[in-house]
C-alpha cells in the first residue's frame, strides 16, 4: 500500500513538472495534444508509380511544436506506410507510398489513418481516419479500327495491309506487335510503332498457296504486355478474297 502511494505521488509530481497527464494506457500525454484528420486525398498516378497522399488536418499542440506522424494507407486489403510532418494549426501535409496494388489500373479505395498504432497520445484517438480514392492510369489503350489490303491479294504474292488504330497514352508513343491470324492460325507478327491519336500502320502477310476466301484476325499486343484500360478492343477481324 505504501509502495503504491509512493508511485502515485511520483506520477503526480511528473505530471506537474512536464505539464502532461497519463492516458488509460499509461502513456504520458501532453495536455490538449490532438491530431484531427479533416480530409485525405490522393493524386491520380500512372501505373506502377508512387502515390502522393494529401492530408488536410488540424493539430492542437500546447507547446506549438511539430509532430512526425506515421500514416497508414490501406489499399484493397494491403497496407503501406509513410511519415508526414504535421505543423500546429490547420494545415496540409503530404507523404509518398508505393504499392504492388498500383500495378493494377483502375480505381482503388483507400483508408488513410494517421498514427494508427496510437504511438502519439492524444485527447481523441477516434478522429484520425478518412476515406479516399485513387485512379491508376494505364500506360496506354490501343484500339484497332480497321484493316484493309493496299492491293489485290494474289496467290504467291505477299499481302500488305493498312491497319488503322487509335492510341490513347500520356507518352509520345509505344512499340508493340500486331499478330495476324489466317483462319485461326498465326501467320505473321508485325512490329509497329503506335503514335498517339488516330494513325495507320502497314503489315505484310505471307502469300497464300491457293485462292479462296479467308478470315484474317489482327491483334495488337496479343500477350497483353501493355497495361491497358480495355484489353478487348485490340482485335479486328476481316474477310478477304485471294485470287490467282
Amino acid at each position: 500500500m505504501k509502495k503504491g502511494m509512493i508511485l502515485f505521488a511520483f506520477a503526480s509530481a511528473l505530471m506537474v513538472i512536464c505539464g502532461c497527464e497519463l492516458d488509460p494506457t499509461g502513456r504520458a500525454a501532453e495536455q490538449g495534444m490532438n491530431i484531427r484528420l479533416l480530409q485525405a486525398s490522393a493524386e491520380d498516378i500512372n501505373i506502377n508509380r508512387p502515390a502522393v497522399i494529401l492530408l488536410d488536418y488540424e493539430l492542437s499542440s500546447p507547446r506549438d511544436e511539430s509532430v512526425a506522424a506515421e500514416v497508414f494507407v490501406h489499399i484493397d486489403g494491403s497496407v503501406e506506410t509513410c511519415t508526414a510532418l504535421l505543423e500546429p494549426g490547420r494545415n496540409r501535409a503530404s507523404c509518398t507510398v508505393r504499392s504492388e496494388k498500383f500495378r493494377e489500373p483502375g480505381k482503388h479505395r483507400l483508408i488513410i489513418t494517421v498514427d494508427e498504432e496510437n504511438l502519439l497520445a492524444e485527447t481523441d484517438e477516434q478522429d484520425n481516419s478518412a476515406l479516399a480514392a485513387i485512379f491508376v492510369r494505364p500506360v496506354a489503350n490501343i484500339r484497332l479500327l480497321d484493316a484493309e489490303p493496299v492491293s489485290d491479294l494474289r496467290v504467291g504474292s505477299p499481302a500488305r495491309f493498312a491497319i488503322s488504330y487509335e492510341l490513347d497514352t500520356p507518352f509520345q508513343g509505344l512499340s508493340s506487335d500486331v499478330s495476324i491470324y489466317r483462319d485461326g492460325v498465326l501467320t505473321a507478327v508485325c512490329p509497329v510503332f503506335f503514335s498517339p491519336g488516330i494513325g495507320s500502320a502497314r503489315c505484310a502477310v505471307q502469300p497464300s498457296s491457293r485462292p479462296g476466301r479467308y478470315v484474317l484476325k489482327f491483334a495488337a499486343d496479343s500477350p497483353n504486355l501493355i497495361a491497358e484500360l480495355d484489353e478487348k478492343d485490340n482485335n479486328i477481324t476481316i474477310q478477304v478474297a485471294v485470287v490467282r
